[in-house]
């Protein structure tokens, strides 16, 4: 049960931590900096290079069209594709345990890491056909801290010491139902609307998922309206987030309470 709830955990955290705007580049982690403030030279593969050379785009003043084609350009002079490119790259932040299995993430910065889980990723759904973007929220609440503290205190670890963390206050965790979720953005016309809108718009539609769910108290999250709650929520925030040039829904796709 431990390395279910756990792995929950560093999925639902590990991406919730990055939907502020894209455009925004966090403060290296301190692993990026050694003792003396001098970088640590991380061997990056092919795949995180060529992400880098789409980093180095102005992609924020793009249009959504014209970023598009270029990533799709880049990743063809390299003989790749995009979804080769990210498919690699997160093989190469994949961290195991002793025994081969996945734990979690780990990259070299996060401006790569929020990169890749927002515009990227955003991105590559709309190449594919498929512009549907995923997210999941445990709602988890200690003694003397509520489920949006919790959440706060694990967004200033790394994992491995959220791990240690975890394990360290297990008994005194109390973990609520997971919500998994998705939006739908349909973007009328990728060549009028720019990666920052688009990207702005999305992050935002998450965060405010995050901050609805981890805002309600224990006793409405158990209640059996939560459903009913979360539907109202959805219908709000995809009104409120469509326009002419994006049709937004949000779905639930479950709320898994047995954990």
């Amino acid at each position: 049960m431990r390395k279910i709830v756990f792995g929950i955990i560093i999925v639902s955290f590990g991406f919730l931590v990055l939907v502020g705007c894209s455009d925004k580049s966090p403060p290296p982690a301190s692993s990026d900096v050694s003792a003396d403030g001098t970088p640590n030279i991380v061997h990056e593969d092919k795949s995180v290079k060529i992400i880098r050379s789409m980093m180095e785009l102005n992609y924020a003043s793009m249009t959504v069209a014209e970023f598009n084609e270029t990533i799709q350009t880049l990743c063809a002079d390299a003989d790749t594709t995009v979804f080769e490119v990210i498919s690699n790259a997160y093989d190469h932040y994949s961290v195991y345990d002793d025994s081969g299995e996945f734990m979690y993430y780990l990259f070299s910065d996060h401006s790569l890491e929020t990169f890749m889980q927002t515009t990227l990723s955003y991105s590559a759904q709309e190449i594919f056909g498929e512009p549907v973007h995923l997210g999941n929220i445990m709602y988890m609440t200690m003694p003397n801290m509520t489920a949006m503290e919790v959440s706060q205190k694990r967004e200033q670890m790394q994992p491995d010491e959220w791990e240690r963390y975890f394990e360290e206050h297990i008994a005194d965790i109390s973990v609520f139902p997971v919500l998994s979720y998705a939006i739908e953005a349909n973007i009328q016309d990728p060549g009028a609307i720019m990666v920052s809108e688009r990207d702005s718009k999305i992050n935002d539609i998450h965060s405010a998922i995050k901050e609805f769910l981890l805002g309600l108290d224990a006793e409405a999250v158990m209640a059996e309206t939560l459903e009913d709650d979360i539907l109202a929520e959805f219908e709000r925030l995809s009104t409120m987030y469509s326009d002419d040039k994006m049709m937004v829904e949000c779905r639930i796709q479950s709320i898994e309470r047995d954990i």
